[in-house]
């Protein structure tokens, strides 16, 4: 966002992280990640810090981003989610213009509407938006610079032009839809890519049996994309 010319203020509770980037240094491995910080920390288009006020005091956008792991029971845990909506809520008096809080983690249908309900108390500050995110470990930077997928869910049709805006420049056309489609259709893109998966490993042993070069059936497989890599049935 910052190498988009966007001014972005971190916010982590981990204080050695907040210290890598205020070092112009990557909190974490990531190909790509260091020269971006590097040089986005020194044009003063990023900074960090572990005060949450400090970032909403003037930001136009809250973009959430914490882990949502799974409970004992498979259930998303979204202790973290409720933590940052109850700290970003009670400084919420403090401000004067609204708020667009963009929600990146995975949460399930009708997440968003209960933040907005129970922690916000359908303040008229806050505009609420979930912007799923895109991204794999490993080719996050690229997965950025070259989304595969853009989604932006809300009620409020500016909100979610806002969110959209901060995208502009790369090359994806944003699919604006309603707040429970976009998170729906996270869980539906995660779904489908372990479908993907499974059935790739599949082949593979079957093809192992019958002595059939998997790679090469899968390969071709993918070369129909009217049928197999398409909307088709």
């Amino acid at each position: 966002m910052a190498q988009q010319g966007h001014r972005v203020i971190g916010v982590d509770r981990d204080e050695g992280k907040v210290n890598h980037i205020r070092e112009k240094k990557a909190p974490f491995y990531e190909p790509g990640l260091a020269p971006i910080v590097e040089n986005t920390v020194a044009a003063g288009r990023l900074t960090a810090t572990t005060v949450l006020e400090e970032a909403l005091a003037n930001a136009d956008v809250a973009m959430v981003c914490v882990g949502t792991p799974s409970d004992k029971n498979g259930n998303l845990s979204l202790e973290q989610l409720h933590r940052v909506a109850e700290q970003i809520a009670a400084f919420l008096p403090q401000r004067n213009s609204p708020l667009t809080v963009a929600i990146r983690s995975t949460v399930w249908p009708g997440t968003c509407e209960d933040l907005y309900e129970r922690f916000f108390h359908r303040s008229p500050l806050v505009r609420i938006v979930s912007n799923p995110e895109f991204l794999r470990e490993g080719s996050a930077v690229k997965d950025f610079l070259e989304p595969s997928l853009l989604v932006v869910g809300g009620t409020g049709e500016s909100a979610v032009k806002q969110v959209a805006s901060l995208y502009a420049g790369l090359p994806v056309e944003a699919c604006l839809v309603a707040l429970r489609t976009s998170e729906t259709i996270k869980y539906a893109c995660n779904a489908f890519h372990a479908l993907k998966v499974a059935f790739a490993n599949e082949i593979g042993s079957l093809c192992e049996r019958i002595d059939v070069p998997a790679s090469e059936v899968m390969a071709t497989l993918c070369e129909d994309h009217k049928l197999n890599v398409s909307a088709a049935y």
